[in-house]
């Protein structure tokens, strides 16, 4: 099991595959059914986001609602009670965390600001500095983060919208000396307008969301400037590395 530090050297093999969500493909995202799958079939990294509940509880949710009602506005036991009737659990951070430890590194997207301590205080008491990276679509959040604690590894995630945007998503030298981000988590969209060509002079590691198409994957394996990828389908994505490897010692 890698570190953070040898992912981020992007030290063999490479790319790192990360489990988008856990095996999101194969059952419901940020659930501990995805996470146990993704595990079980090699992933290198486990990615999930983290909301925060009414009553103070860090779980692992995506969306900012559910069904229509916003997370933050519900107690830890009447989403659990939602999500149960849709057929899921939605699972704490501690949960996850506790069955990451001794298993694979993760990548915690934090999906919204304000809480950036609680969060680097729940992961400290559990996992040791190297084996996870927090990361943000958020500059503030990346910013705090290295504030509370400079050895913290992060990345900055970098979308494809909105449009109107895309010179500055293209060119973010600017947010990452802000920010101090130790690894760019980008949209594969931005990749097809030069996103490597842009960003070659920072120096560093590009991580790829989300891919799950067998021939994009195959292509992004190819791309030595790309670091990591994040996959619904990890297993997939191992199996194409795989082959790319052996071809490439053939040679």
């Amino acid at each position: 099991m890698r570190s953070i530090d040898e992912i981020i050297a992007g030290n063999q093999p490479r790319p790192v595959v990360i489990a988008h969500r856990g095996a999101s493909h194969y059952h419901h995202e940020n659930t501990m059914e995805a996470f146990v799958e993704a595990v079980d079939m090699g992933a290198e990294m486990m990615e999930f986001d983290v909301r925060r509940t009414a009553d103070n509880i860090l779980v692992i949710h995506h969306d900012f609602d559910f069904a229509g009602d916003e997370i933050k506005a519900m107690s830890i036991s009447q989403l659990q009670e939602r999500s149960g009737v849709a057929g899921y659990t939605v699972p704490t951070l501690i949960d996850v965390l506790e069955f990451c430890e001794s298993k694979i590194p993760v990548d915690i997207e934090l999906k919204e600001a304000g809480y950036e301590e609680h969060v680097l205080d729940t992961i400290l008491g559990i996992l040791e500095t190297d084996r996870f990276i927090i990361t943000s679509s958020f500059d503030g959040v990346i910013r705090r983060i290295k504030d509370l604690n400079p050895t913290i590894r992060t990345g900055l995630i970098i979308g494809d919208r909105p449009r109107r945007q895309l010179p500055f998503n293209l060119y973010p030298g600017r947010r990452v000396r802000r920010t101090g981000a130790d690894a760019l988590v980008v949209s594969q969209k931005l990749l097809k307008l030069g996103f490597l060509t842009t960003t070659r002079g920072l120096g560093l590691p590009v991580w790829v969301y989300t891919v799950n198409d067998r021939k994009e994957l195959g292509e992004m394996i190819k791309e030595k400037r790309v670091g990591g990828i994040f996959s619904d389908r990890p297993d997939v994505a191992l199996f194409l590395r795989d082959i790319h490897t052996v071809g490439q010692n053939a040679e």
